[in-house]
């Protein structure tokens, strides 16, 4: 199997009930080493947490409105709309 090279701008990661807390914590790394933003859901607890690198991480709440930032700009969701 191979990968690209490339770093993407955004990655949206889905928990699984097999992910480890390792695993997790090493995506975060190498996400925010690669300069990507990163939105980490987990449908089981209905949070997403939103990693920019050099920011601290913030997780949006329902009721609040998730927005693409600097990589997706004009880009907004409802929280709610993405556990509906």
């Amino acid at each position: 199997m191979s990968y690209n090279p490339v770093a993407p701008d955004l990655a949206i990661e889905i928990l699984s009930p097999g992910n480890t807390a390792k695993e997790i914590a090493t995506k975060i790394v190498n996400y925010m080493a690669a300069g990507t933003v990163l939105w980490l859901v987990d449908l089981e607890t209905e949070t997403i947490d939103v990693w920019i690198p050099g920011q601290f991480m913030k997780r949006p709440q329902i009721g609040d409105i998730l927005d693409g930032g600097d990589v997706l700009p004009g880009f907004t969701l409802p929280v709610a709309e993405l556990f509906a």
